[in-house]
């Protein structure tokens, strides 16, 4: 018998590793990895789950003038689950069928109820793994907000895997631990927000509010580099 979730990461007796992750996903996807129903939220559009962390970097140093006052520069990391027949996507057979490191995901702490799935074989091009079917121009990922808001440029990719379960792809976006408040992800042409949606994500409040504070931790934790960047490109601009 399969063990769940609960099992690994609740009742689990022995030394074990911490599931770092705040989890959204829909009735489906908790049943394929045997997920408990506290995450549950059929609220979530255009995706199957999201499992959100905010990664330290290495430490940037030079705070202050000084080459020893050092503090990590903080990313945050959304992996999103796509359930292949249900939420197909526009994926460029140009691109690497796979690019991802599984041990810096989410997927690891489920392939013990459902099997990896590796690619037989890596395609060599470019590295955006989504482009329009008709004219294969690159496609990226854009920011919405509520009211109508008009979408603003998104996501940096990170990793993907356009099969690693069986009927699964997963993509790892770095979402710039943002300030402001964002309800979705649209997938558009690189080069205008005004464009075509090919596909889009709506975020479930539940889980928005759940990561709320690790996200605004992160944004003030960054912003005294954010600002340092800034004001030493406007010095090197005064000084051109």
């Amino acid at each position: 018998m399969n063990r769940t979730y609960d099992d690994w990461f609740v009742h689990q007796k022995s030394v074990n590793i911490a599931d770092v992750y705040l989890w959204v996903y829909n009735t489906a996807f908790a049943g394929d990895f045997r997920m408990p129903d506290r995450w549950l939220d059929d609220s979530l559009q255009g995706a199957d789950a999201i499992a959100f962390r905010v990664m330290p970097s290495f430490p940037v140093c030079g705070w202050d003038g000084q080459p020893d006052s050092c503090r990590p520069l903080n990313y945050c990391l959304v992996d999103i689950y796509f359930n292949n027949k249900t939420h197909p996507l526009p994926w460029s057979d140009r691109a690497r069928w796979t690019d991802l490191q599984l041990n810096l995901t989410s997927a690891w702490l489920l392939n013990s109820n459902h099997p990896l799935k590796r690619a037989s074989s890596v395609t060599t091009g470019r590295r955006a793994p989504f482009s329009d079917p008709k004219t294969d121009k690159e496609l990226d990922w854009w920011f919405s907000s509520a009211g109508g808001t008009p979408a603003t440029r998104g996501p940096i990719w990170h990793a993907y895997d356009r099969s690693v379960f069986d009927g699964y792809s997963v993509m790892v976006l770095d979402i710039g631990c943002p300030e402001e408040e964002f309800t979705g992800l649209e997938l558009r042409l690189a080069e205008s927000s005004a464009a075509q949606r090919f596909h889009a994500l709506s975020f479930p409040a539940s889980w928005r509010d759940r990561i709320r504070p690790q996200l605004q931790q992160a944004a003030r934790a960054n912003r005294p580099f954010l600002l340092g960047r800034a004001n030493g490109s406007d010095k090197s601009r005064a000084a051109r």
